[in-house]
Formats: C-alpha cells, sequence, structure tokens
C-alpha cells in the first residue's frame, strides 16, 4: 500500500498522486477506451468546456486536483475530465457536440 504525504496546493497533490499512479491510471484509461468507448479526438469538446466550466466554478479546488493529475500521469487534464464528466456508464462514443 503507497502512502503520501504531500503539501502544497491541490494541484500539488493531484500531480504527486499522478506521477506516483501513472501506469495504472493510463492501464485504467486504456481499458475503458477498449470496452467501454473511445475517448474523442483531441480537439476541444463544447460540453466538456461547459461541464469543466460549470466545476470550476462550485469545484475549483477538484478542477485544480485533476489538472494535477492529468499532467502528473501524462495523459492531460482534458482526457481525465471526459472521462469522469461523460465516461461511466457510456456505451458508444460521445459524438454529439464535440468538435
Amino acid at each position: 500500500m503507497v502512502h503520501h504525504y504531500i503539501r502544497g496546493t491541490y494541484y500539488d497533490l493531484g500531480f504527486q498522486i499522478g506521477g506516483t499512479h501513472a501506469e495504472l491510471i493510463r492501464y485504467l484509461v486504456r481499458q475503458y477506451a477498449t470496452y467501454h468507448a473511445p475517448l474523442p479526438k483531441p480537439s476541444r469538446c463544447r460540453q466538456l468546456d461547459r461541464a469543466v466550466t460549470y466545476l470550476a466554478e462550485h469545484f475549483p479546488w477538484a478542477v485544480e486536483e485533476l489538472r494535477g493529475y492529468g499532467e502528473g500521469c501524462g495523459l492531460g487534464f482534458d482526457v481525465l475530465a471526459f472521462m469522469l464528466c461523460f465516461g461511466f456508464g457510456r456505451k458508444k462514443a460521445l459524438s454529439e457536440g464535440c468538435s
């Protein structure tokens, strides 16, 4: 079991944990994309922009922590944000509204 002793901002927390568990996070994203639905191409998604704007207004610490996770594991913020906002329970690609 890994125990984390982290100081700093919410971003720092996410970055350190994302870096520590980078292999596991990347594996989970690959498995999700393989068995559930593909993630969108790395272009901007209007639905994701709206969701992140809402989250940033109401839960700014969570957005900063997620940015840290994304950068710490090397996948980037958009991939993790998309999975958390739209991914779970989805059986097909989200194509409407993403361009």
